[in-house]
C-alpha cells in the first residue's frame, strides 16, 4: 500500500539535497598574543632603560577545532513519519516509518517489505528522504535487510504475511522515541472528517516492541500511517506461528509501514508493521520483534 509520487511533486524538495552531501563546519584558530619583554615605555614614547622589564602576557589558549568527522545535524524522526522512496528515477512512492531501533551505536528505521522491493518499485531502490527532503538513506540496496512475501486468502481474517524492511539511518538523524501521525487532506470529504473527528494525533510515549503473541483478539490497537493517520479499532486475528496480526483499521495507500501499537499501561509499544489488506475495513500487520530480530 505504498503511495506513488511523482518526481513533480518532490522535485523541487530534493534538488538541494544530492544523495552524498556532506556538511560540515570549520572553525576558526584564535591568534596568539605575543609580548615583548625587557623594555617599558615611557608616556612620551621615550624608552626607559633603568624600568622593571615588563612580564610577558599569557599566550591566549588556541580555540578548539570542531571534530572534522562530526555528523551534520538531521531530521528527527518517529514512528509514523513519512518516508518517501526513491530509485533513479527519483522519488517513486511514499510510506511510513513504523519504528525506529538502534545497535551499536546505529540507528536503523523499520517499514514495510514491499516499500522497499525492486519488483514494486520498477527498480532497486537508492535512496530514502522525510517528508522535508532531508536524506535518511541512500547507497547499497543490500545494506536493506527485507522479506517481500504476502500469502493473504482471499476474505480470511486470519494474517499469513511476510512483509518489513529494515535499513540504516545516515547519519545525523535522531529518534524521538514517540508515535505520531496526521491525516493527509484531500483523501475524501466524508472520510477526512471521520479521521480528523474520531482520531487523535497527539504524539504518544513508545515503548519497546512487544510480540504479537502478547496482542489479545478483542483488543484496541492503533495504527499510524502517513496517509490516513491514526486509526484504531479491534484485532481481528493474531497468528503467534507467522507472527502477524490482523485489525479492523482503516488504511489507504501511502499508510504502508505504519506502526501498529498497543496501550500497556499508559505507553504504546510497536506490535505490527502495516502491510495491506481491504482499504476502510481490515488489514494485516506484520511482526514488529520478527522484523528487528531477522
Amino acid at each position: 500500500m505504498s503511495r506513488p509520487t511523482t518526481p513533480a511533486r518532490h522535485a523541487a524538495r530534493h534538488a538541494a539535497r544530492t544523495p552524498g552531501t556532506v556538511r560540515r563546519r570549520l572553525a576558526t584558530a584564535a591568534l596568539a598574543a605575543a609580548a615583548t619583554a625587557g623594555v617599558t615605555v615611557g608616556t612620551a614614547g621615550t624608552v626607559t632603560a633603568d624600568a622593571e622589564p615588563a612580564a610577558p602576557a599569557p599566550a591566549a589558549a588556541p580555540a578548539p577545532e570542531a571534530a572534522p568527522d562530526a555528523a551534520p545535524a538531521g531530521p528527527a524522526m518517529h514512528a509514523g513519519s513519512t518516508i518517501i522512496m526513491g530509485t533513479t528515477r527519483g522519488p517513486v512512492g511514499e510510506c511510513t516509518l513504523s519504528d525506529i531501533a538502534g545497535a551499536d551505536g546505529q540507528l536503523y528505521g523499520v517499514t514495510a517489505g514491499h516499500c522497499v522491493d525492486p519488483a514494486v518499485l520498477g527498480e532497486p531502490i537508492t535512496a530514502v528522504w522525510s517528508e522535508d527532503g532531508d536524506l535518511i538513506w541512500s547507497g547499497d540496496p543490500s545494506t536493506i535487510r527485507w522479506r517481500h512475501e504476502p500469502t493473504i486468502p482471499a476474505g480470511s481474517t486470519t494474517p499469513q504475511v511476510t512483509d518489513y524492511a529494515v535499513f540504516p539511518l545516515a547519519p545525523g538523524v535522531t529518534d524521538t522515541h514517540q508515535v505520531s501521525s496526521h491525516p493527509t487532506s484531500g483523501i475524501a470529504p466524508g472520510i477526512d472528517a471521520v479521521l480528523r473527528a474520531n482520531f487523535s494525533s497527539t504524539p504518544r510515549q513508545l515503548g519497546e516492541p512487544l510480540p504479537v503473541d502478547q496482542v489479545r483478539v478483542g483488543e484496541t490497537v492503533c495504527k499510524d500511517g502517513s496517509r490516513t493517520g491514526r486509526t484504531c479499532g479491534p484485532v481481528l486475528g493474531v497468528n503467534p506461528v507467522s507472527q502477524d496480526i490482523v485489525a479492523l483499521i482503516p488504511a489507504l495507500s501511502g499508510d504502508s509501514g505504519g506502526a501498529l501499537t498497543v496501550n500497556r499501561g499508559g505507553t504504546w509499544h510497536p506490535v505490527g508493521i502495516l502491510s495491506g489488506g481491504s482499504p476502510l475495513l481490515f488489514n494485516a500487520f506484520d511482526s514488529t520483534t520478527q522484523a528487528l530480530n531477522g
